[in-house]
Order: structure tokens, then sequence, then C-alpha cells
């Protein structure tokens, strides 16, 4: 089925890429503009596919009427595209106020504006993909764009909130994180910071390494999207360019090797010796893998051996939702069930804390409900073809084995009957 769109910054980049890579195969979309003048062969071409609006994304009130009007006029919104953005040059100490504030603005505000305008609309049809265009910008920092970085850093600590939030919403999010490409994010469209001498010798640096890096052609860039929107398990950050992969890594690596080195005055920080910080260091690393690997297992049913000895097998004890209570029989029964209701399963954990023999933690797994779902919280149900995410709160007690002895699980049943197809229930 053709996907209705809504796409900002629709004039020129990305933008216009990704509205005519939509429309050439049949979509129908809404591209806004500061100005339709710039629109206007698309409406030309396309005819009643294309909806122009013009739209200034940092006035909230106009952002709401833009995307409600979009939805009236299509019946639905599919993908919804954060674009609208620029680029600003100037070492922090340059930066002006007002320059900084329209960069956030622009590139974060405009963004939260249009996504705060879409998400009742897509929550009331239970599906939908919001796509926000990040850059390497928002992952990682370099001297002389401290304002444009912060506005990418923002739009990703609420895009990932977010994704989290409406998950269960039947909603996808994903962050798009171009490197170097030949758009106007430098050019006319650019903001520049009046210069002071003595950061001439930074700006010499980082134009000499920039100027090592490929540049990418934006025009391919429109149907790399598509196949991100089209995606039955969309990721929720995806890298443009092939630059990103050999600059990002080494940074989160520095970055975990800072940590790691300046761990003991963390634990001093809260309290613990250094001695003991080490101790609880090596097992939370133990435990976390211990607990992934586990979860991989029984999702996947690769080796059930190996995944029970990750368990306390004759002593285990499960404390669900609703007060269900269970061995590790029961646990395996469970995986089982959804291992045989739902396909391209996968399963992601986010450790909250780790103390002692107790780690706490947030699991998401996800799947596509394709047969019957016998252990449902209401008993079977037929599938639905539909993505469904279980969203899970977990505690686990391990023995001094490191294997599982006690596990308790909260979430909503609500939230994932309605998924389920099950809302009467």
């Amino acid at each position: 089925m053709s996907k209705v769109w809504f796409v900002t910054g629709s004039s020129r980049g990305f933008g216009r890429q990704f509205v005519e890579a939509a429309l050439q195969r049949g979509d129908r979309v809404a591209a806004t503009a500061r100005s339709t003048d710039s629109l206007r062969d698309l409406l030309a071409a396309y005819g009643e596919a294309v909806l122009p609006l013009a739209l200034d994304v940092t006035d909230k009130a106009a952002a709401g009427d833009a995307v409600q009007r979009a939805h009236d006029h299509f019946g639905r919104l599919d993908v919804v595209v954060n674009n609208a953005g620029y680029g600003l040059f100037g070492t922090v100490e340059e930066l002006a106020e007002q320059q900084i504030r329209d960069q956030m603005e622009t590139n974060f505000f405009g963004a939260l504006w249009v996504t705060q305008a879409a998400l009742p609309l897509l929550r009331a049809q239970g599906s939908g993909h919001i796509v926000q265009i990040s850059s390497i910008g928002g992952v990682t920092a370099h001297p002389g764009f401290g304002g444009y970085h912060a506005s990418k850093w923002a739009l990703e600590g609420l895009t990932d909130s977010l994704a989290q939030e409406v998950a269960g919403f039947g909603i996808n999010v994903t962050l798009v994180e171009p490197s170097g490409f030949a758009t106007d994010w430098s050019g006319s469209s650019a903001a520049v910071a009046d210069q002071l001498p003595a950061y001439d010798g930074v700006r010499e640096a980082i134009n000499a390494a920039f100027n090592s890096l490929t540049v990418g052609d934006p025009t391919t860039a429109g149907q790399a999207l598509l196949k991100i929107v089209d995606a039955d398990n969309p990721p929720l950050r995806v890298f443009f360019g092939t630059d990103a992969l050999q600059l990002v890594p080494p940074v989160y690596a520095e970055r975990l090797k800072t940590w790691e080195e300046w761990a003991a005055v963390s634990a001093e920080a809260q309290g613990a010796t250094a001695g003991d910080d080490m101790t609880q260091q090596v097992s939370r690393d133990e435990l976390v893998a211990r607990l992934v690997r586990a979860g991989e297992l029984e999702l996947s049913g690769e080796d059930q051996a190996e995944a029970a000895t990750y368990f306390d097998t004759e002593n285990f004890r499960f404390h669900g939702p609703d007060g269900l209570e269970s061995g590790f029989a029961g646990v395996d029964a469970y995986f089982a069930s959804v291992r045989e209701a739902f396909d391209d399963r996968s399963i992601r954990r986010g450790i909250v804390v780790a103390e002692g023999n107790y780690v706490a933690c947030q699991t998401w797994i996800e799947g596509t409900f394709v047969r019957e779902f016998t252990q449902s919280p209401v008993g079977p149900l037929p599938p639905n073809g539909k993505r469904i995410v279980f969203d899970l709160i977990n505690i686990f007690r391990v023995d001094d084995q490191g294997r599982v002895a006690e596990e308790w699980v909260r979430t909503d049943n609500r939230g994932l009957l309605r998924q389920l197809g099950a809302e009467g229930s």
C-alpha cells in the first residue's frame, strides 16, 4: 500500500530528495517549505499526489496547522520526516546569543513542534513512522560547531526517549545521521559567527580534517530512506554515508575507556571505596553479558542447553504481572510460545542499575505476530500481522555462580493487548 508523507524542508537538499523518491514510486506527500514557490515544479509534475504547504517550523501553531491540514487532506499520515535545519559555524566563544537561539529554534524545537502535532494522529491510527534527520554531529563533536552539535545532541536525546514512549502504539522512530553530503548545509542556508583571530588555528585544523572526508551524493539518499520506512523492523539509528562508521566507533571506544579509567572516582562519589567499586564493576559487566546472552538464546531457541546454564533451573522463581508465578519450566514454555507466534524477533536490554546480586533493566522484545499466541495475558489470540513490542521492566537476582535465581517482571498488559488486537479483553 502506498504511504502518505509529511516532510519539512522540502525545497532543496535531503528534503527535496526524500519528497521526489516518495512521489516517483506513487506515494503521496505533504511537502513543506518556507515558501511554496520552490515547490511549484513538484505540483506541476505530480498533481494531486503532492500538497505544497508553506511552513516556518519555528512557529509552533503553524506547525500544528500544517500537520492537521496534511492529515485532513490525505486522510492519514504514515511517515513524518523532520528534515528542516541548517548549519551554524563558530567556536563557542564566538557564537552570538541570537545565533544559538535561532539554531535551537529550527533544528530542535521545529522538529519537536511537528512531532508533537503528529503524535495524536499516529496514536489514533495505531501506526506511523517518525524520521528525524540528525547528523553524525549528533553523536560526535568537533571544534567550531558547538551550537550545531547542541541542537543535534538535543534532538538525539529527545528522540531516543520518544522511541521508547511510543513503541507500544505501533509507531516507529528513526534517527538518520548523515556524514558529509553535497547539500546546502554549509552553503547559503548556513549561519557564520564573527570570527576571533585567536581561533584561526582551530579553524585551519578542522578545515584540513574535513577536506579529507568523502562527500556524499544527496540524490541517492531518497532511495535509502525508502528502504528504512519500508522495513518491518526499522532501526532507531542509521548512518547515511561511509565516513561515519570510521569516525564514530573510536569516539565511543575512547569514552568507555575514560569512564573505566575513572571508575574509582565514580564509586567514591557514591560513597563506595575504590576497591569495592572495581569488584562491583567486574561483577556488573559479567551479569549484564550473561543476561543479554540468556535473552538472545531464549528468544531464538538456538541452544536451549546453553540457555539453561544461565539459570538456577531447580530453584528459579518467576514473579510476573497480575500475580503470575512460575518456575523455570513456565518461563521456558512462555518463550517457546513467543518463538512460535512471532517472526523476525529481536531483543534489547537497557541496564538501569546493577548492585550486588541484583540487576534492574528495561527489556524490549519485538516480533511480527504471524501465528497464534497461546500464552497472551488473556489466553490464545489469533495473529494480526503487526509488529509487536513487549516493553518490560525486569529485576533479576543472581546466585554466587552468576545464574538467575529469581526474576520480577512488570509491564503494561493493556497496552500489549491493544497491540495484539484484543482491546476488549
